[in-house]
């Protein structure tokens, strides 16, 4: 990882230093903050890869932050972490923005092994085609735009991956196992995880119209994406 950059923001100094120490013995450049006004001064000028942010902080919320960085900077990678690891608060995480969520403590290893994880499916995304289209239904996934009958669809970041994860795979088979570790990327139990992906599909079905015919349900095992219907 020689020559990426991070940007990590937590007010506990100690953690603030395991972080650094990690990473730093992967050759990332890191520069640390405390607040998040300091952040965000510092991003006007300058644009690091990838942005770790605490979920709790003395002068605003890692949330507020998150929202805030991906509406100017869409291209920053942000990883969430906090002792909060329940899973809504993952999910609400995730929404607002974050490309990964890591609950507090956790060990070197899996800091790294998740930092290296986004970095090869951030490289796949930009290999692959930016643009699913079927009909009238758009996905722009490097603008992060949603388009149904030359209009934007409002959705949110779980409800666009969702989406661009069944049209990226037309008439197959996705399980609920696939889109919770592919998209929301954590592991809840089973009765959670389904309800879950239950609400950010009806979600979606209500915001595509028409179009919700193409997402079919196969009961007891996941969904799939019509890409003609019968």
């Amino acid at each position: 990882m020689m020559g990426l950059h991070a940007a990590v923001l937590d007010d506990d100094l100690s953690f603030l230093n395991f972080v650094t120490l990690t990473l730093e013995e992967e050759g990332v450049q890191v520069t640390r903050f405390t607040q998040g006004k300091a952040l965000l001064e510092f991003l006007v000028n300058h644009q690091p890869e990838v942005l770790f942010l605490d979920r709790l902080l003395p002068d605003c919320t890692g949330f507020e932050l998150c929202e805030k960085i991906k509406l100017r900077y869409p291209e920053i990678l942000i990883v969430m972490f906090s002792t909060l690891g329940e899973t809504q608060d993952v999910i609400d995480g995730l929404d607002l923005g974050a490309d990964e969520y890591l609950p507090k403590p956790f060990q070197p290893q899996l800091l790294k092994s998740k930092l290296s994880a986004l970095l090869r499916r951030c490289k796949h995304l930009t290999q692959e085609h930016t643009k699913l289209v079927l009909n009238d239904l758009l996905i722009d996934r490097i603008s992060h735009r949603a388009i149904l009958e030359n209009k934007p669809l409002n959705l949110t970041k779980t409800e666009f991956q969702m989406l661009a994860y069944l049209m990226e795979r037309p008439d197959e088979l996705v399980t609920y196992e696939e889109i919770m570790k592919s998209i929301l990327g954590y592991n809840a139990c089973l009765e959670e995880m389904h309800q879950n992906i239950f609400f950010h599909m009806a979600s979606l079905r209500k915001k595509l119209k028409h179009y919700r015919k193409h997402l079919e349900t196969v009961r007891g095992f996941g969904y799939r994406f019509c890409s003609v219907l019968p």
